[in-house]
């Protein structure tokens, strides 16, 4: 029994300190999960009409983008829809002095009839971003994800504690208290949090704590010459570019490309392979000459074991990717539970506080 009492301060203990921050980490990250539908929810112009037919010459495309910032004074990235219908988002990198550098315009273009859909700066995002920080760093910058996967880890402990406590020990029926609702809820969101949180610390965890976890990427030099500038070479079209990459690399799919700042620059195209994860870190960066349209290096993800494995997937399956439209639902509605929880225990505590509070001043003398 002492032990048990041990584990029942700790439990609440935990909740009562970094309770309420365990519960917004959670809810922000329900909230990310669908941040794709929420922004098309709430920016409705930047989805195209329904057409038939091939999407346009990217060149179209980035022509409409040009129109609006001057071709020459930042950077360009183009990502391309995954879905029919979907539209081009083109992102402007200002390089002077008419925007703040530091926020990117993404400008979304209709792909069948080139148009202006949507244009929006970073800070227009601002909600998104805040989430996406407090979720991933509590707001702390660079530091924030050691403190991400403290919490994460003392979490865990919380719930193991609370599982202990609970199993054997209590058997009692759902009858609509809070103390019957908080021991309920917690057994039965017990995986789908346990699983949030060990996904959750691979992605926290510093490179520098771990090193054994991560693999470094696989960098393939092809021809490190630089192009023929000189000799008064025309450039080839982006179309031509992207031909001649896709057709050095067959069954890859074109996730973005990003644009020649100066004329010795070169392409920087990055493919979905098959076997790799969809998402930024698992895509082939393939590095393009202007001129000759040759791949001039590429660079492979991880593909080590199961250290590839970790690096490839455990993202999609924190954010529920990787498991379908029920899986997104199950770890959403898992991530609201830590509140639900929170608000339970706390009632539960205060409850028996003013209990012990009540008999401890019937017992005074007189």
């Amino acid at each position: 029994m002492h032990g048990r009492r041990l584990w029942v301060q700790i439990h609440i203990w935990i909740a009562l300190s970094l309770g309420w921050l365990i519960a917004l980490v959670g809810m922000s990250g329900s909230v990310l999960i669908y941040k794709a539908e929420l922004d098309q929810l709430f920016h409705p112009s930047g989805q195209p009409p329904s057409r038939s037919g091939p999407p346009v010459e990217i060149s179209r495309i980035m022509a409409v983008a040009y129109s609006l910032f001057s071709k020459d004074s930042g950077s360009w990235s183009l990502t391309f829809p995954q879905e029919t219908g979907e539209p081009y988002r083109v992102t402007y990198f200002n390089n002077d002095l008419t925007l703040d550098a530091a926020e990117p315009v993404d400008i979304w273009i209709d792909p069948y009839q080139p148009g202006l859909l949507r244009l929006e700066q970073a800070g227009g995002r601002w909600l998104e971003d805040w989430l996406y920080r407090f979720h991933s760093t509590l707001l702390l910058g660079s530091q924030g994800k050691g403190w991400v996967a403290v919490i994460g880890g003392v979490f865990g402990v919380s719930m193991i504690s609370g599982l202990y406590l609970w199993w054997p020990w209590r058997k009692s029926k759902f009858c609509g208290k809070s103390l019957d609702f908080h021991h309920w809820g917690g057994m039965l969101s017990a995986p789908v949090l346990l699983f949030s949180i060990a996904t959750g610390l691979y992605l926290a965890i510093p490179q520098q704590w771990v090193p054994w976890l991560h693999e470094e990427k696989t960098t393939v030099q092809q021809d490190s010459s630089q192009s023929p500038y000189a000799s008064k070479r025309l450039p080839l079209s982006v179309e031509t570019i992207m031909d001649r990459t896709l057709a050095a690399f067959p069954r890859s799919q074109p996730r973005r490309l990003s644009f020649p700042e100066n004329p010795d620059d070169f392409y920087l195209l990055e493919l979905y392979w098959p076997g790799y994860a969809d998402t930024p870190k698992g895509w082939v960066k393939v590095a393009v000459d202007v001129y000759l349209g040759r791949v001039i290096s590429y660079q492979l993800p991880p593909h080590q074991g199961v250290r590839s494995w970790l690096e490839q997937w455990i993202y999609l399956l924190h954010n529920g990717s990787a498991m379908g439209s029920l899986g997104r639902v199950v770890l959403c509605l898992g991530g609201l539970f830590p509140g639900v929880l929170m608000v339970t225990g706390t009632l539960t505590w205060w409850r028996r506080y003013q209990r012990r509070k009540k008999r401890r001043y019937e017992l005074l003398p007189g």
